[in-house]
């Protein structure tokens, strides 16, 4: 089995593309990182990291694959908060590959008793009194919207192989996202697995130009048994908190887009209807012309985290975030960027899990976005439809 391999899947063929033989790799934290591939460390901190990211340029060809997981906490670097980067918990993971191929994508049937099982419940009283909190800071003006999320704790009846797990995210046309992949690490004994519909970044040449887009999701309703996907976008399309989300986020991302190119960015589209198994979601897209060299670094430091599973403003809602959730959102929240030939983009890991082969669990992450009209109720039954929407891929 190989130990280091990254699929992505491509949309317009229906197939995947799979990087193998990884030249360097390794795992960041805040103070050394670990060579995945020696398993040797070495006292290279977060600043070695942004080094690295600052050699590859925006326009440039990557010759060689190039996979890099941003894990959400490293969002405290990019929003200047320093303080609050964790010392024990991965920020980055960083793999160059040598060898690239396109992939056909297996359909796999699970046995009918193969189950993901809950390790964990999430305290429904506790998520009331953290919602409560939130409201306090939206009241006070501390805020204009928060993304809380929930950590959920499943185990697999059965052992399922990484590839299969991958295959099975991308094999129904349907339920896939157009940012789903897979990462397996053999030495972690884990799969960073997504399928993730959003978009944080991406490069598009025209003409002469380089254009860079985000494509914020915001807004959700369930699409109920016997009910047309049409009739719940018309619902969701006609609802005043979701459109509000949606704009504020879209603004933020406007103007970290700004920021970035110092030009003006535009809201190409405005309130596009985004399908997943069981839910319709709604989108923007964000776009603006680059006018001058940009690196990787550049591009984390000035859209990371994706503004749609913080809250706005960013900085504000990341230190409430910390100081409200239990537990480090690692992979789930965090973005995945992948650059092969003249091919630049990358994700937002919603819809996305850590498969721990060792420990034998998968933590998969789901949440919303609060905004002082949210209901309790509604948003704790929003962050259970999104795990539903999860388990629905497998079946």
């Amino acid at each position: 089995m190989d130990n280091l391999y990254s699929s992505f899947y491509l949309c317009r063929e229906h197939k995947k593309l799979t990087f193998r033989k990884a030249a360097i790799a390794y795992i960041q934290y805040k103070d050394f990182r670990v060579d995945l591939i020696t398993a040797k460390k070495s006292f290279l901190g977060i600043e070695s990291f942004l080094e690295d990211l600052d050699k590859f340029k925006t326009d440039q060809e990557f010759e060689n694959p190039l996979v890099i997981h941003l894990f959400y906490e490293l969002g405290y670097l990019s929003t200047e908060q320093v303080e609050l980067l964790p010392t024990s918990l991965p920020l980055a993971i960083f793999i160059q590959y040598e060898q690239a191929s396109i992939e056909d994508i297996f359909s796999y049937e699970l046995s009918d008793d193969f189950r993901l099982e809950p390790l964990s419940v999430f305290d429904k009283v506790e998520y009331l009194q953290k919602f409560e909190k939130i409201q306090e800071h939206l009241k006070q003006g501390d805020c204009y919207q928060i993304n809380y999320t929930l950590p959920f704790y499943l185990r697999a009846n059965k052992k399922v192989d990484p590839k299969i797990f991958i295959d099975l995210v991308m094999a129904n046309s349907s339920k896939v996202g157009a940012f789903a992949h897979g990462t397996y690490i053999d030495s972690l004994g884990k799969l960073f697995l997504s399928n993730s519909p959003e978009c944080l970044f991406q490069i598009k040449k025209n003409n002469d130009k380089s254009i860079i887009q985000t494509m914020p999701i915001k807004g959700t309703y369930k699409v109920s048994p016997g009910e047309s996907k049409e009739f719940a976008w018309d619902k969701l399309s006609k609802s005043k908190k979701d459109e509000s989300e949606l704009n504020m986020i879209t603004d933020l991302m406007r103007n970290d887009l700004s920021k970035l190119t110092k030009n003006i960015s535009t809201v190409h589209s405005k309130k596009i209807p985004l399908y997943v198994p069981g839910i319709v979601h709604q989108y923007s897209v964000v776009e603006s012309t680059i006018l001058h060299e940009l690196t990787l670094k550049d591009l984390v430091l000035s859209l990371f985290p994706g503004g749609s599973i913080t809250g706005a403003p960013k900085k504000r809602v990341m230190k409430i975030i910390s100081e409200l959730e239990n537990n480090p959102r690692g992979f789930y929240c965090g973005s995945t960027i992948m650059a092969h030939k003249s091919h630049l983009s990358a994700s937002i890991n919603i819809r996305s899990s850590e498969i721990d082969y060792i420990n034998k669990e998968i933590f998969y992450g789901a949440g919303g976005g609060i905004t002082i009209n949210s209901s309790a109720e509604g948003e704790y039954e929003e962050a259970l439809l999104k795990l539903k929407s999860f388990l629905l891929t497998f079946i």
